[in-house]
């Protein structure tokens, strides 16, 4: 058996002093794919960038991700800041492991580098914090792929190694599916009575809100209505999730459609449609 913890996030966010902590809490080897780099050309990172090119540097880091995994045993692996833009990179961690993003206020993780700038070849100049905030911003839906995501700003190393050790707690409840669509990703979670664990509620409103922040309806699809599934002898599934998005916020509506195959045809999609424009759903909302 293998397992591999993959921490994403800009520079300063602690990948690598939190990726030691867990490792060491967890009794898995640590990797850094930046250091891993740097024993194999004999080179510093800027000076890789310097004399070779980023370029260069993408393709050694793409080819240590793929050796990486093909290691066995248990590894947390601190990526590089700008691995997961490359889709190669993220079709390879998430195939083989979990994925915890770092992230944090651009005036804080500055301010957190500003002893070891010249290791830090994208953020060299007269304003890092400004080039970390873009930075971030160009990367920003390569870093909400994640499976679990964690705000380092006002946050120790070993606060935020805990609250990674929950989350991992909490993939013993429950089974998650991932369907790899490179940026457009998700996990199918899998587990039973899952709106009575307080961990699952809580890692699901958390995912919730951060991929959706502007969301504030929702939409349920169904064959059957969804307080007829049967969630227990003392509760229903429906009323469960019902319950739980109410909480969150949310003004959540049902559309139950007939079962078979007669809904796949062009009525049913102008019917839905229609629904969906009534309600003013818009692409911010989430079904």
């Amino acid at each position: 058996m293998k397992r591999f913890i993959f921490i994403t996030g800009p520079s300063g966010s602690g990948k690598t002093t939190v990726g030691k902590i867990l490792a060491q809490k967890l009794g898995y080897e640590f990797l850094d794919t930046d250091e891993i780099i740097k024993q194999i050309t004999g080179k510093e990172i800027k000076d890789i960038f310097l004399q070779d090119g980023e370029e260069y540097f993408r393709f050694l880091e793409t080819k240590v991700i793929r050796e990486v995994v093909q290691k066995e045993g248990n590894f947390v692996v601190s990526l590089g800041g700008g691995a997961i833009v490359n889709p190669q990179n993220l079709h390879t961690i998430r195939n083989n492991g979990l994925v915890i993003n770092l992230l944090g206020k651009p005036e804080k993780l500055s301010e957190r580098i500003k002893g070891n700038l010249e290791e830090r070849p994208l953020l060299k100049g007269s304003s890092p914090e400004e080039k970390l905030k873009q930075l971030i911003s160009q990367r920003e839906k390569w870093y909400k792929i994640n499976d679990f995501y964690v705000d380092t700003t006002e946050k120790n190393p070993y606060e935020v190694a805990e609250e990674i050790l929950n989350f991992l707690k909490l993939t013993s409840l429950v089974d998650f599916v991932r369907v790899n669509l490179a940026e457009r990703s998700y996990d199918i979670i899998v587990g039973y009575k899952i709106f009575d664990s307080l961990d699952v509620l809580n890692y699901l409103s958390a995912k919730l809100k951060r991929i959706f922040p502007q969301a504030r309806k929702t939409v349920i699809l169904s064959f059957n209505s969804i307080k007829d599934l049967m969630y227990s002898d003392e509760r229903r599934t429906g009323e469960a999730i019902l319950d739980f998005l109410s909480k969150l916020g949310f003004e959540t509506f049902e559309l139950n459609l007939p079962e078979g195959e007669s809904t796949k045809d062009v009525f049913y999609a102008i019917y839905t449609w229609n629904y969906f424009s009534d309600l003013d759903i818009k692409k911010s909302d989430f079904l």
